[in-house]
């Protein structure tokens, strides 16, 4: 999707976000939301294929609605030291999860196994799911930064419902086509602290 308005349009709410320091704490996930729509969608450019629904768009408009309506509903204290540290915390969370998240989709467009040996390097070398676990830790920051935490478990209920069926679905998948899947299944972690 190749649109100059889009690209301004993400770019200006991701600018937005930064130059409001402290003020506007929805902001600033709106504006990571925009970068990670912006890297997301120059990869789907390039067609690469993912291989895999990450987030359909009716899950994150479900996802992105209870956020909004909690952070903008239910006012919070930020002024306690517990609630600063959980927002730094939760900051390095967002980063970290973005800096996976862009540094995984370099290594997707080789992911495949049609022909082709499953790729082992990069983020793939210690984990099977980078950019679900990218994703996972991403959503929880964002629900600690901005203390939404009926947000939280509810995303929680997602990723256990709705995300782990997704990933044994993209398993048997793999296994079905290349025996070497099951051994790179047993020897690397999942990347996600609740799925084996």
């Amino acid at each position: 999707m190749e649109c100059p308005s889009f690209y301004f349009a993400l770019g200006s709410l991701f600018m937005a976000g930064i130059s409001r320091t402290g003020c506007y704490p929805l902001l600033h996930i709106v504006s990571s939301i925009s970068l990670l729509v912006f890297v997301y969608s120059r990869e789907k450019a390039r067609n690469i294929d993912f291989g895999m629904k990450i987030l359909k768009h009716n899950d994150s408009i479900l996802l992105f609605g209870s956020l909004f309506l909690e952070s903008l509903l239910i006012s919070r204290s930020a002024g306690r030291l517990g609630t600063r540290v959980f927002k730094a915390i939760a900051a390095c969370g967002l980063t970290f999860s973005i800096t996976l998240f862009c540094f995984t989709l370099r290594y997707v467009a080789d992911n495949k196994v049609e022909g082709k040996k499953i790729q082992r390097s990069g983020p793939y070398k210690y984990a099977r799911h980078p950019l679900y676990s990218a994703l996972i830790l991403y959503w929880a920051s964002c629900c600690t930064y901005l203390s939404c935490f009926i947000s939280l478990a509810a995303f929680l209920w997602f990723v256990n419902n709705r995300i782990f069926p997704r990933i044994k679905e993209r398993e048997r998948e793999m296994i079905s086509i290349s025996s070497e899947y099951t051994e790179y299944r047993k020897a690397v972690w999942s990347g996600i602290p609740m799925y084996k």
